[in-house]
């Protein structure tokens, strides 16, 4: 099963009256297990989540530990702040317009209160190395600092989160930002190993040649 946030995967955006409010990271994970609720999915679930989307996995793993029987966390986005001297708006604006507009230094106060614990069979899948360079972003919202800075920093950033959880951390070969759009077969291996893992309640197994064949490399694995 997924889902897409309002205004994202064909999920309508936000009414009229509620577009302008601001919302947490809290608020997107009560209204993901209300989802499953009203669907009548049964807990555990093995959540897969990408780029913003792991801020939500995270703090649903807080205040619902029970229900989380694994995770997959594509490239996600810090769960600190990016350096005082990168500029950043004050609220990220989820999907464009109709989306839920978070505010970025609630929602780190918020991630940093209620941090995520380790989560069994999580494995954090992160974008290619150098992607940022290879590929830059129009806009360049990261001067002063050089691309090879930046790039250096969120892979920085994906090693702090795979630590964070205890999960495994696999890179992709060539993959940016949206791994799971440019190496689907990795991000599928990954999920049906963690579900597999799930099912029959023991460890998560990885093949590094399946990784390879993939479009990816176990780059740590968690003790």
């Amino acid at each position: 099963m997924r889902y897409g946030r309002p205004g994202l995967a064909g999920s309508d955006p936000l009414p009229g009256s509620e577009v302008e409010r601001e919302r947490s990271a809290l608020w997107a994970a009560q209204q993901l297990r209300d989802l499953l609720q009203s669907a009548e999915v049964a807990p555990p679930y093995v959540l897969v989540s990408s780029s913003l989307g792991a801020w939500i996995l995270g703090l649903y793993a807080r205040t619902w530990p029970d229900e989380l029987a694994g995770a997959v966390l594509v490239d996600p986005t810090m769960r600190v702040p990016w350096p005082d001297e990168v500029l950043r708006g004050p609220v990220v604006e989820d999907g464009g317009s109709g989306g839920i507009r978070f505010p970025l230094a609630a929602c780190y106060d918020e991630l940093r209160e209620r941090p995520s614990p380790p989560i069994s069979r999580s494995v954090v899948v992160s974008s290619s190395v150098g992607r940022l360079v290879r590929d830059p972003p129009e806009n360049p919202w990261y001067e002063p600092l050089a691309l090879e800075q930046v790039d250096e920093l969120w892979q920085g950033f994906q090693r702090d989160r795979a630590r964070h959880l205890s999960a495994t951390q696999v890179l992709a070969h060539t993959a940016g930002h949206f791994v799971h759009r440019d190496a689907p077969e990795l991000v599928s291996l990954v999920t049906r190993a963690v579900v597999d893992a799930a099912h029959a309640g023991g460890h998560l197994q990885l093949s590094a040649t399946e990784l390879e064949q993939s479009g990816g490399y176990l780059a740590g694995r968690a003790d």
